[in-house]
């Protein structure tokens, strides 16, 4: 996909010139991926409707990280109705519990990279809760929490100030994403605003242990340390009685 994307940056934000050479590019994607997408067919059983899903998807996933990229609000407003566009052509064939969790998972991480924490929410607790309604099997509720759904559901709803919800999901996110700074960053936060300084520096501690000192991790101590001594300070403040 470098080409498309190589063209869609070289096209200086004209937002009638992307449309045009996008839709050029839909073919060409489509067929490069569909060698592939017949082994996975073959392979996991999927017909063919599953083809015409999965390039709406990636194309949805082109057009949302295209638009991250496109200063010109014409463009990038082009853009993002393109992706959405292709996630409505998607819906047409969720008509396995498999394909309308990945739409929901998709259609979460495009508001969540689009900084829209409230809708970021609201179709990742969908899939989590069709997961739970079904009893699908493990194999695939690994793959969908593996993508960075808890994680990044964490992260929306410290964004709305949700920090009990943010935690529950970060916890979950450090059993299938043990490896993401992202995690690690957000947990930490997340402790502090609830006020544990305390459990934030445990958890440094133990991240530390594993990849040993970073720079991000020694801006986060110097946070945390902040934090205890504006406490510390407030702690130490005298009471008015007056009042």
């Amino acid at each position: 996909r470098a080409a498309p994307c190589a063209e869609i940056d070289a096209m200086k934000d004209n937002p009638a010139q992307i449309e045009k050479n996008i839709e050029a590019t839909i073919e060409e994607i489509v067929l490069k991926d569909l060698g592939a997408d017949f082994f996975e067919q073959k392979l996991f059983n999927k017909d063919e409707q599953y083809l015409y899903f999965k390039s709406n998807i990636q194309l949805a996933f082109l057009y949302s990280t295209r638009a991250l990229k496109i200063e010109d609000p014409k463009a990038k407003k082009s853009l993002m109705g393109m992706a959405e566009e292709q996630f409505n052509y998607a819906t047409q064939y969720t008509h396995s519990k498999f394909m309308e969790n990945t739409y929901l998972r998709e259609l979460g991480m495009h508001h969540f990279r689009h900084k829209e924490p409230l809708k970021t929410i609201e179709y990742f607790e969908k899939m989590l809760k069709n997961l739970e309604d079904t009893g699908d099997d493990l194999a695939e509720k690994v793959m969908l929490a593996s993508k960075g759904v808890y994680s990044n559901l964490g992260a929306a709803y410290y964004a709305t100030g949700n920090y009990s919800m943010a935690l529950d999901a970060l916890r979950k996110a450090t059993k299938s994403e043990r490896n993401s700074e992202h995690v690690h960053f957000y947990m930490i936060r997340t402790l502090l605003k609830q006020g544990n300084p305390e459990e934030a520096f445990a958890y440094l501690d133990e991240v530390e242990k594993i990849y040993g000192p970073q720079d991000r991790t020694t801006v986060l101590r110097q946070a945390i340390e902040k934090h205890l001594a504006k406490q510390a300070a407030d702690d130490d403040k005298p009471v008015d009685e007056s009042r």
